[in-house]
């Protein structure tokens, strides 16, 4: 955005980000209460412990996304759409492969991991580990395209997805964390029985 807009401007930009940084944290309630109701407090502990696990894929890409954005925007500000394509191709590929080499070793050594990180009283979250570790590698994609919606003041265009697939990930929730016996498929943070 350039740098000499107004309030209203501002609010406009603004506003769409609040809308879907809400329904995010929303959904987030949702999805940790629903783990919650099922399974407990113990699998509850599980899902952070990996959880925090995968948040390490992404530490590097998460610092390197304003950047990105600046230049971006500075680009979009000058009409270089050239040169925002080459922003894109030549840093995008590049910090996904960062967060995927991670992700990659953590979902081969998730035990080693959470022994370090945890210790043996987590053994039960390896499988949740070695799923959630794979969940960076979307979210680094996220965010660095995101990067062009912030660029390009497109935040509207940014919540109406964030909207459409928050409201599809409501249902894949309950899908994926309620019992079988109420049609779920059992897979709650520790569950390595579920699949089929």
């Amino acid at each position: 955005m350039p740098h000499n807009l107004g309030l209203k401007d501002f609010y406009n930009y603004s506003l769409p980000l609040f809308v879907a940084a809400i329904l995010g944290l929303i959904t987030s309630i949702f999805d940790r209460w629903v783990l919650q109701f099922f399974y407990g407090s113990v699998e509850q502990g599980f899902y952070g412990l990996s959880y925090q696990i995968s948040s390490i894929c992404i530490l590097f890409t998460v610092a390197m996304v304003p950047l990105l954005t600046r230049e971006m925007t500075i680009a979009f500000g000058q009409k270089d759409l050239t040169e925002m394509a080459r922003l894109f191709r030549r840093h995008i590929p590049t910090l996904y492969s960062i967060a995927a080499f991670i992700s990659c070793f953590i979902v081969f050594q998730a035990e080693k991991v959470i022994n370090i990180m945890g210790g043996a009283q987590f053994h039960g979250a390896l499988l949740a580990t070695t799923f959630m570790a794979l969940y960076p590698m979307h979210q680094t994609y996220g965010q660095l395209t995101a990067s062009i919606f912030y660029a390009t003041g497109e935040t509207t265009t940014y919540r109406n997805i964030s909207i459409i697939i928050t409201l599809l990930g409501i249902p894949l929730t309950y899908l994926l964390v309620a019992p079988k016996n109420l049609m779920g498929l059992q897979a709650g943070a520790r569950h390595s029985n579920w699949y089929w």
